[in-house]
C-alpha cells in the first residue's frame, strides 16, 4: 500500500468534491429567488436557453464558469461575470453561444463581464464558429461605468469585433429576450439576424424616462422600442415571436441553413478509452501541487489507449523526407486505426499505405508499412508492432505484399519484415545520430514497398 498515493487521492476527491459544490453554488447565478422571478415572467433563465437551444446528444463546454468569482462583493457580486457561455452543437453545427444572465444585476455588465465577452468573440474569431448571442442585459453596471467605456479592450470593443466578425464571414445571431439599453443595443443589430421575443424583448439607446426628460415626450417600453416597433417598422429586427421558446427554435433553424464548415484536414479515429485506470491520477498528483509527480503517469491514463509518444516530432521528420520522394504512390497516414479483429487491431503512429485517386479521402489497402513509437521499449513496441503488421497483412487479403514495422524511441530505430508467415527483425539499432545511416535503411524500406506495390500494379493489368 502507498499511503502517499492514498492521501494524495483523498484530498483530491474532496478538492474535486467541493469544485463541484462551488459551480453548483455559481450555476444558480443571482440565486434561487432571482430565478423564481425569471419564470414568473415566462422568462427561461441563461442556462435553460442554452439547454433548449443546443443539441442534446453532443456535448456542452461551459466557458468561463467561475469568472467573477470573488470580485465585486460590496456591490453582491458576479457570479459568472454575469454571463453564461461555451462552445457547444446547434443542429449538428458547432457554435459559440453567449447568453446574459438577468438573474444577476438584470444582466448588466461589470468590467469582468466585458473580458469574458470579447474572449468569446476571440474563441469565435480563431475557431471561424458562428456565434449566438441570447441577449438580456440593462447595459454597463452604472456604478462602474467608468471602468468598463474607455480602454482598448474594454466594452467598445465588443462592437469592433462584430464588425470584424462580419468582415470574415462568420454568421452572428442575436436573440432578444429582455431588455438591451445604451451600449447594449449596437449588438443585436449589427448582427446578421436578430430576433426578438414580445413584450419582453426591447432595443433602445435611451429609454421611456431620458425621452421623456429630452424631449417630454411619453412614451412606453414596447412602442420604443419594442419587437413589433423593430420588425415591421424600423427594420433592425427580422423576426418576432410569442415564446422564448419558438424564437431559440427559429435560431436552430437558421443554423440549419449554414453550409458544411472546410474541416481542419485531420484524420479522426474512433476514441478508445484508456487502459490505464483515469481515476489513479488523483493518486499521483498532491493537491497542494507542490511535490514532484511523473507526468507520464497522468498522460497514460488520459490518451486513447493509454498511448503515447514523446519521441514523434524526430519519428515524423524523418519518415516526411523520405516519403517526398515516393509520394505519387504512397499516402502516410497519422494514427489510423487497423482493426481485423478483436486481438489484431491497433493504432501505428504512422501507416504507408496507396494513394487512393481520391488522396486523403479514402485509407486504401495494401497497407505496406507501419510505425511503432513507444518511449524506451523497444519489446513492447515490437510486441504491438507485429500485432499491427498480421492485422494489415491479413486486411490486404489477396494484395499479397511484405508488410514492413519501425519501432522506435525517436532516438533509436529497428527494422522488421513480415513476409507470409515469417516475421523477421533487423539486430541492428539505427541512430538518430548517425543520420545518413537511418534515412538510407528507412530509405531502403521505402524502395521495398514500390517494388511490392508496382508487382501488385503490374499483375491487375496484366
Amino acid at each position: 500500500m502507498n499511503l502517499e498515493f492514498n492521501k494524495n487521492e483523498d484530498k483530491m476527491k474532496l478538492a474535486v468534491s467541493e469544485l463541484k459544490q462551488r459551480w453548483e453554488k455559481v450555476s444558480l447565478g443571482g440565486g434561487k429567488k432571482a430565478i423564481e422571478k425569471q419564470h414568473e415572467k415566462d422568462k427561461l433563465t441563461a442556462r435553460e436557453r442554452i439547454e433548449y437551444l443546443r443539441d442534446k446528444d453532443k456535448a456542452f463546454v461551459e466557458i468561463g464558469a467561475f469568472t467573477g468569482e470573488g470580485m465585486y462583493e460590496e456591490y453582491g457580486g458576479c457570479p459568472s461575470g454575469g454571463t453564461v457561455a461555451g462552445v457547444g452543437y446547434v443542429s449538428g453545427r458547432q457554435c459559440v453561444i453567449v447568453a446574459n444572465d438577468q438573474t444577476v444585476k438584470a444582466g448588466a455588465w461589470f468590467p469582468i463581464t466585458g473580458k469574458k465577452n470579447l474572449r468569446l468573440q476571440e474563441i469565435a474569431m480563431e475557431n471561424h464558429l458562428p456565434i449566438i448571442y441570447l441577449v438580456d442585459s440593462a447595459g454597463v453596471y452604472l456604478p462602474m461605468q467608468d471602468e468598463i467605456f474607455p480602454d482598448k479592450e474594454h466594452f467598445g470593443r465588443i462592437f469592433r469585433n462584430n464588425a470584424r466578425i462580419s468582415g470574415m464571414g462568420i454568421t452572428q445571431i442575436s436573440a432578444v429576450f429582455g431588455s438591451c439599453v445604451a451600449g447594449g443595443a449596437y449588438l443585436p443589430i449589427m448582427s446578421d439576424e436578430t430576433l426578438m421575443v414580445e413584450e419582453h424583448g426591447s432595443i433602445f439607446l435611451a429609454g421611456p424616462y431620458l425621452a421623456k426628460a429630452a424631449i417630454g415626450e411619453d412614451v412606453d417600453i414596447q412602442t420604443l422600442g419594442g419587437a413589433k416597433t423593430h420588425t415591421e417598422i424600423s427594420g433592425i429586427a427580422d423576426y418576432k415571436f410569442k415564446t422564448e421558446k419558438e424564437c431559440i427554435e427559429q435560431i436552430r433553424r437558421i443554423i440549419d441553413k449554414i453550409g458544411k464548415p472546410e474541416d481542419a484536414g485531420f484524420d479522426r479515429v474512433k476514441p478508445v478509452l484508456p487502459l490505464k485506470d483515469m481515476k489513479e491520477i488523483y493518486g499521483f498528483v498532491s493537491p497542494e501541487n507542490n511535490k514532484p509527480y511523473d507526468v507520464v503517469d497522468v498522460i497514460e491514463r488520459l490518451v486513447d489507449n493509454s498511448e503515447f509518444a514523446i519521441c514523434e516530432n524526430l519519428i515524423y521528420p524523418v519518415l516526411k523526407e523520405i516519403w517526398k520522394q515516393y509520394r505519387s504512390k504512397f499516402l502516410l497516414w497519422s494514427h489510423q486505426s487497423l482493426n481485423y479483429d478483436e486481438k489484431l487491431s491497433g493504432f501505428p503512429e504512422y501507416i504507408l499505405a496507396t494513394r487512393s485517386p481520391l488522396g486523403k479521402v479514402v485509407f486504401d489497402r495494401p497497407y505496406l508499412m507501419l510505425v511503432e513509437a513507444k518511449q524506451d521499449n523497444f519489446e513492447a513496441a515490437w510486441g504491438q508492432c507485429i500485432a499491427e503488421m498480421i492485422a494489415a497483412q491479413r486486411l490486404n487479403a489477396e494484395l499479397d505484399v511484405v508488410v514492413f514495422g519501425i519501432a522506435s524511441n525517436g532516438s533509436f530505430w529497428q527494422l522488421g519484415k513480415l513476409e507470409q508467415n515469417t516475421f523477421t527483425r533487423n539486430s541492428t539499432f539505427y541512430s538518430i545520430q548517425e543520420i545518413d545511416k537511418l534515412v538510407a535503411a528507412v530509405n531502403f524500406i521505402f524502395h521495398q514497398c514500390e517494388i511490392g506495390l508496382n508487382r501488385i500494379n503490374t499483375f491487375a493489368g496484366a
